[in-house]
């Protein structure tokens, strides 16, 4: 319901019915006072001149009693609509966030689907092997479906983490391991570790910096998969021949760490989406490179959890560029408690990377 009924119109239209009713109260006692018969004795005029004042004293007063009442009226009915308007706009946005989880959630399940498929033909497949007994015959067959199997659970791993890890950070429950690390080894060590990656790409990978050492508050496994999800991103929507450029440079009260390419870049209407758990930019780019988008909500979400921002800036056909500014602060006490079940650095490369190739 739109404010159809505006402060405005509400005085207009309280207005004539004050002012008629002061009328007929007036035109009332005016008739009243005329028909009193005038040629009485002089006692009975004091009295009619009492009577004159008490009328008009209850004109005034019943003329009050009558703003006041229609002022109430208005308020209430101002009130009830203002009211109304706020829970239609609370029904409306309750409304576009329940179609964006459902999209979501269809979302989710043909990105949980799409590996299992390829993991549950390939068991069919060694099954059938299996009774035949042509299992030595089909070695290099049977090889390279366990490399397929591997990859899609890689896939499976990684959605998997991305959706538990963005639910506890909603309930407040994900946690970081702040310590004081130079930043710039940190990126340049994830760097290097994705070139034989891209080279088999056909893509060039750049990293430049203009400090060679920053000792900041962070968490080193958590800026590693940013930036690993970000160069995933870069990789996914660049062609063969393309260049991917990483810079990181110090900006006194904050480190600023930005992935940019050449490749088929955002529209300029999707850029403000992009970050947003429950939406898809574009299902064509989506299906063309595997991964629902989850992951750069979540990389926003780690990125403000260490009191940093993210941006993106895109030109469609161009390419894209990613920035990531991380504050230039240190902790007193560093915290280097790190779970039993942390990935190595090799691993966590085959997860993250492990929608590159949608083909595999």
């Amino acid at each position: 319901m739109g404010k159809s009924i505006s402060h405005r119109t509400m005085v207009l239209v309280n207005l004539p019915i004050v002012v008629l009713s002061a009328v007929i109260i007036l035109f009332s006692v005016y008739m009243l006072l005329n028909n009193i018969d005038l040629q009485v004795s002089n006692e009975v005029a004091d009295i009619q001149i009492i009577q004159q004042h008490l009328f008009i004293f209850l004109g005034v007063i019943l003329i009050l009693c009558n703003f006041i009442i229609s002022r109430y009226i208005y308020t209430r009915i101002y009130e009830e609509i203002e009211e109304i308007e706020k829970k239609d706009e609370i029904n409306k946005e309750l409304q576009k966030t329940l179609i964006s989880q459902e999209e979501f959630i269809a979302n989710v399940s043909h990105e949980l689907k799409t590996p299992l498929n390829v993991i549950c033909s390939a068991v069919q497949l060694f099954q059938m092997y299996c009774y035949n007994g042509s299992l030595d015959d089909r070695r290099e067959t049977i090889i390279k479906y366990i490399d397929s199997m591997k990859i899609n659970s890689y896939r499976l791993s990684k959605l998997i983490n991305n959706i538990v890890d963005s639910s506890k950070i909603k309930a407040g429950l994900f946690q970081l391991n702040l310590s004081n690390n130079n930043i710039v080894s940190i990126v340049e060590e994830v760097v290097m570790s994705v070139t034989s990656l891209t080279e088999t790409k056909g893509l060039n990978i750049i990293f430049d910096t203009d400090i060679e050492e920053k000792n900041i508050a962070c968490d080193p496994e958590k800026i590693e998969r940013i930036v690993l999800n970000l160069l995933s991103n870069a990789i996914k929507f660049s062609n063969n021949g393309d260049e991917i450029f990483v810079e990181l440079k110090d900006k006194d009260e904050f480190v600023e760490i930005s992935v940019k390419d050449n490749g088929i870049g955002i529209k300029a209407d999707h850029l403000e989406m992009i970050f947003d758990r429950f939406k898809q930019v574009d299902e064509s780019l989506s299906r063309n490179a595997e991964g629902m988008g989850i992951g750069l909500s979540l990389v926003k979400s780690i990125v403000e959890l260490q009191g940093g921002s993210i941006f993106a800036e895109s030109e469609y056909g161009k390419g894209s560029k990613f920035t990531v500014r991380i504050p230039s602060v240190k902790v007193l006490q560093e915290n280097m408690l790190y779970k039993s079940n942390v990935r190595s650095s090799a691993e966590n490369i085959r997860v993250e990377f492990s929608d590159v190739n949608k083909n595999k």
